[in-house]
């Protein structure tokens, strides 16, 4: 029963939550394994989030996947995860900066008209 799986997910103590933690920030554990409840605690997601960037920011609910502090971890460790930010931070050129700093190629997943901002490819580029 799906309840009782709920029931059991609500029950964790601190010292499983901070494994859990650990695990998802090394990629032993991915975000997507955890129930719902866990893929929308900020904390969670942003253990989950430096270990597989784009694997979890895709799984992570889309008030986080539009967090600057979770997309900004995200792209960090892994650029393409801007592909999963929300619309408006893909359109954040900090954010934008971010992902292509480590990689030019993320720049593909950024804002279309960011894009086509000339005085932002000029900061891009510089």
């Amino acid at each position: 029963d799906d309840d009782d799986d709920d029931d059991d997910d609500e029950e964790l103590t601190e010292e499983e939550v901070a494994e859990l933690r650990e695990d998802l920030r090394v990629g032993r554990l991915c975000l997507s394994d955890l129930v719902i409840a866990l893929r929308q605690d900020k904390e969670t997601v942003l253990a989950a989030v430096q270990g597989t960037g784009r694997r979890s920011l895709a799984c992570a609910s889309r008030e986080l996947q539009g967090d600057v502090e979770v997309v900004l971890a995200a792209v960090q460790s892994d650029p393409s995860a801007l592909a999963c930010a929300t619309s408006a931070l893909r359109a954040d050129l900090a954010i934008v900066l971010a992902a292509v700093s480590s990689n030019p190629f993320s720049l593909v997943h950024a804002d279309e008209a960011l894009r086509r901002d000339k005085a932002a490819m000029m900061a891009v580029v510089a």
